[in-house]
């Protein structure tokens, strides 16, 4: 168990006889664990809970399970389209343009930063990092002369994080 003082985070459960999730009257079970296969859940399924107390006599009956709460959420998926080249492209510059990521694209949870990779003339062999973009100054445009030769060939991808 560790904890961030506030609450306790478990492992795999929420063992109401551990003095510390008694004292905090809460635990957490993050997203990661709650996609594994000790749980199985998957993107967009209801995380559902029940509770029961414990006295000197000995244990109550569980609640009801909960019917609406919060929902599995993920980490972004690879964006559905690629990078597009710009109207202010030209010999000494090339402008790029992405698509920002929606629905279960995000993995339902808001999207803070963008990152531009170029393969800087390597036929996709190489790519490296070009540019980030930081919530809430999203662009989704970017020119750039650097590294601009005319004639050459360029790839472009990017990827976000939530």
């Amino acid at each position: 168990m560790t904890s961030d003082g506030s609450t306790l985070v478990a492992s795999t459960t929420c063992d109401g006889s551990d003095s510390g999730i008694i004292a905090a009257r809460a635990c957490d079970v993050t997203y990661t664990e709650l996609r594994s296969a000790t749980f199985g859940l998957v993107l967009n399924d209801l995380v559902q809970a029940q509770v029961r107390a414990r006295n000197q006599i000995g244990w109550g009956e569980f609640s009801t399970l909960n019917t609406v709460g919060d929902l599995v959420k993920t980490e972004p998926k690879v964006p559905p389209s690629a990078i597009t080249e710009g109207d202010d492209t030209n010999d000494a510059q090339i402008q790029i343009n992405w698509t920002a990521l929606a629905g279960d694209d995000t993995g339902q949870d808001t999207i803070t930063e963008y990152k531009i990779y170029w393969d800087n003339g390597s036929n996709g062999a190489n790519f490296v990092h070009l540019r980030t973009e930081i919530s809430p100054t999203f662009t989704f445009t970017y020119a750039f002369t650097s590294g601009v030769l005319r004639g050459d060939d360029f790839q472009f991808k990017y990827a976000a994080k939530n």
